[in-house]
């Protein structure tokens, strides 16, 4: 119908135009034979009377040759002219559909069709970028399963709003309490993408603009939260703020799960405490170290006086045991050795015999004016005093 209408328009509806007999297509006067079934043309074709419905046909009545003397059987000498009607297109597949509409392909109805079949092209097909999903919307109903990033086909008239599903970052700096009252200036990230089997949803009940805002409202009132439980002191240490971050990300998974937003992680930036009071906590951290300090040396010095004990009472022992076994002759016996010894010694020396204390030899070195006594009254070998320098002869001359 459609290119029978593209013919019609371009051709006209012409008294010269012949219907053929068997399908009734109008062809050219020239025509010898039907465009459409092939027929001969008969010697005296039909001629068209007009478009549109007539007044007992509802389509184009074609105007039929006389069939022989069945036409004089109406009872007049006039041959009446009987009307027909103008029979569809075969609906046909294959090539005998094609061979109806090409012929009705000329320059002038090719060129809008191939337009219009490029535009609905266009219509039905879009493009989702990487790192997102497209969210069909057809007259305000949202379909419920996304459309996956790449090239797909759609209805031509519903609308595809591309939801991004990438990780996004939102930060948070603002001075919070803590456990005490005090205010401390804390910085935080939040680390969350988007679940791709809830973009439909999200865009249908809070819209995509309200997803920064909602995890934003939330980080905020969770960090408020976890400072509240911590002492400031404690703010400083890595363990907690390792717990301060384990929470941060746990209670802000569980605000936000409802929308299908996934949190992947809230680490801390910056924790800055009032200068005084950090100033305070400095001192008290110097002061605990010196007072460990102080303890160690003293826990040192106990340990050395309990040494110092052990070692006396280890010599007291030890002289009680020697001091029953020892008599005074070995006493001296061993007095003389030594005087033997140091006698015997290369270095110069003086020995007085029976000079000491009990007639203990003493002993006198050269070059040290300290006089050395040794317990022993036995016999020993004496040596007489060298000469002073000046009194020494000049040594002869060669």
């Amino acid at each position: 119908i459609f290119f029978r209408f593209f013919h019609l328009r371009e051709r006209g509806i012409a008294m010269s135009d012949w219907a053929c007999p068997t399908c009734t297509f109008l062809n050219d006067e020239a025509a010898e034979s039907c465009r459409m079934c092939g027929e001969s043309r008969p010697a005296n074709p039909g001629r068209t009377l007009g478009s549109g419905p007539g007044p007992d046909a509802s389509e184009t009545s074609i105007l039929l040759p006389r069939s022989g003397s069945s036409a004089s059987s109406s009872g007049s000498g006039s041959s009446p002219l009987r009307r027909r009607e103008a029979r569809r297109p075969p609906q046909r597949g294959g090539a005998d559909w094609w061979s109806w509409v090409a012929p009705h392909l000329t320059s002038r109805n090719a060129v809008p069709l191939g337009v219009a079949l490029l535009v609905l092209l266009s219509l039905s097909t879009t493009i989702v970028e990487v790192g997102h999903v497209g969210v069909v919307d057809v007259f305000g109903s949202v379909r419920a399963t996304p459309l996956p990033a790449g090239l797909n086909f759609v209805n031509p008239l519903a609308k595809v709003h591309p939801v991004s599903v990438q990780t996004a970052i939102i930060t948070a700096a603002e001075n919070v309490p803590t456990k005490e009252g005090l205010s401390v200036h804390l910085e935080a990230a939040a680390l969350f993408h988007l679940a791709p089997d809830r973009a439909p949803e999200m865009y249908r009940t809070v819209g995509m603009d309200a997803l920064d805002r909602i995890v934003a409202a939330n980080f905020h009132s969770v960090i408020r939260e976890i400072t509240s439980a911590h002492d400031a002191k404690a703010l400083y240490t890595a363990k907690t703020r390792l717990e301060m971050t384990t929470d941060l990300k746990g209670n802000l998974q569980k605000l936000v799960a409802s929308w299908g937003i996934i949190v992947e992680d809230t680490p801390l930036k910056k924790l800055e405490l009032p200068e005084s009071l950090q100033h305070a906590i400095e001192d008290k951290l110097l002061a605990e170290q010196a007072a460990e300090k102080m303890q160690f040396i003293l826990d040192k010095e106990r340990q050395e006086a309990e040494r110092k004990k052990i070692e006396a009472g280890g010599i007291s022992t030890f002289q009680q045991i020697v001091s029953g076994d020892v008599t005074e002759g070995i006493l001296r016996w061993k007095g003389i050795e030594a005087t033997e010894m140091l006698a015997d010694s290369p270095n110069p020396k003086t020995v007085i015999i029976g000079g000491g204390d009990g007639g203990v030899p003493i002993i006198i070195s050269d070059g040290d004016p300290t006089t050395s006594t040794s317990h022993s009254r036995g016999p020993s070998h004496s040596q007489t005093p060298r000469k002073p320098e000046a009194e020494r002869p000049p040594a002869p001359k060669t």
